[in-house]
């Protein structure tokens, strides 16, 4: 078991509730781990241990039936389909605004009445 030095050892049962080989002696959560490093700063030396858990270490069968979504995608690939579609927007717009005075005049010429 690491042992820290003179300016860090008020953090040391912290760290040996961090490091302890059965996992009833662990912390339960983070929460527990933030409060107990509040404590240390604060100047209490005590780390106070865990009640009793029954279910806090879940079997390998019970981690193995954990669903892992798998829709996770990031931000971007659900937004891709709305940025292309803007793309292909404004590259219509600046189509027909690039040709617009070719446009115009054969649409004039097609619509005319004949003579």
């Amino acid at each position: 078991m690491p042992t820290l030095p003179e300016p860090l050892d008020r953090f040391q049962p912290a760290l040996d509730r961090l490091l302890a080989k059965e996992p009833e002696e662990r912390f339960a959560s983070a929460e527990e781990l933030v409060e107990a490093v509040q404590d240390a700063v604060a100047g209490k030396t005590a780390v106070p241990r865990p009640p009793e858990r029954k279910a806090a270490v879940k079997s390998i069968r019970d981690m193995a039936s954990v669903q892992v979504p798998t829709s996770a995608a990031p931000p971007w690939r659900r937004a891709l389909p709305w940025i292309l579609a803007g793309l292909l927007v404004g590259l219509a717009v600046l189509l027909v605004y690039g040709f617009w005075p070719a446009l115009s005049t054969a649409l004039s010429s097609v619509m005319r009445p004949s003579d």
